[in-house]
């Protein structure tokens, strides 16, 4: 498989790490074939083991044009920047993939892991996902300087709302 260097920060990345972990050795003591919510219980004692901070079931806001139309509920999400969403089906389809590329835009965290647990091999129902930034056209220098410093502090949810924020209150300015 296709190794893409990471852009998330390391710390980041070890929890990414170490939530694999917990998913692996849930996988090993129980194989392919329950609920997913008994995968999902059984990570978060696994997770709580390891001293790892997770919201199961976290709720968000869904806006459209500004209103709140529901909150959507998350399966997993761990220490505020991860989404973990779990699966218990007999193959991950697109769907599913589109399902926590909605889910990291409603929550505005930028890694995900898709795991599909009715597998023989956890590793071939693992899908992680990361969202690339794409940046907006700023009008000023010192805009610019403080999403790249966001972005170097993993301050991603600033971010967004600072995106947000630029995009409904300015035109966009297209080469500038």
């Amino acid at each position: 498989m296709l190794r893409v260097p990471s852009t998330l920060p390391a710390e980041l990345e070890t929890l990414i790490q170490k939530t694999i972990g917990c998913c692996i050795a849930v996988h090993r003591e129980l194989g392919p074939g329950l609920l997913e919510m008994i995968y999902a219980r059984a990570v978060c004692l696994e997770l709580d083991a390891e001293g790892i901070p997770f919201e199961p079931e976290r709720h968000y806001p869904v806006m459209y044009r500004g209103q709140l139309l529901c909150h959507q509920r998350l399966d997993l999400v761990v220490a505020g920047q991860l989404v973990l969403e779990i699966k218990s089906v007999e193959r991950l389809s697109p769907v599913h993939h589109a399902q926590l590329l909605n889910y990291l835009h409603v929550s505005k965290l930028r890694a995900g892991i898709l795991l599909n647990f009715n597998v023989a091999v956890l590793k071939d129902g693992l899908r992680r996902i990361v969202l690339r930034v794409s940046f907006v056209f700023v009008s000023s220098w010192p805009e610019s300087l403080l999403t790249c410093l966001l972005l170097r502090f993993g301050m991603l949810p600033f971010l967004f709302e600072l995106v947000e924020r630029h995009v409904l209150h300015r035109s966009p300015r297209i080469g500038h």
